[in-house]
């Protein structure tokens, strides 16, 4: 159902905002993970891509509305909240740096 597949994003998404980067950047604008062990991808690919942390927060933000609305605000205040946070946070302080555009073919300062 919906409830789990947001509860297992929520648990990857704690633990992978906590993960060193091999890529030498900032691990929440991290654009690919590898799904066995969830580590960094250290392929090729544009980085960083400054979205994530700003869509991840508004994912979550959604996701811990609907379990406050359900009864749950517990698990959104302890669980949810600490995630949205640290996002916000790297947005807060970033928000204005460049990174892949949103095609991830230039880099540039377009957020």
């Amino acid at each position: 159902a919906v409830r789990d597949v947001l509860e297992g994003y929520a648990k990857w998404t704690g633990i992978v905002q906590h993960k060193s980067d091999p890529n030498d950047i900032d691990v929440r604008i991290e654009p690919k993970f590898t799904i066995d062990d969830q580590e960094p991808y250290t392929g090729g690919w544009c980085r960083p891509q400054t979205d994530g942390p700003a869509l991840r927060a508004m994912a979550m933000a959604k996701w811990g509305q609907i379990l406050i609305d359900s009864g749950h605000e517990s698990d959104a205040k302890t669980t949810i909240w600490p995630l949205i946070k640290f996002d916000l946070e790297w947005v807060t302080e970033n928000w204005d740096s460049t990174g892949c555009d949103l095609w991830e073919e230039v880099r540039s300062d377009d957020f």
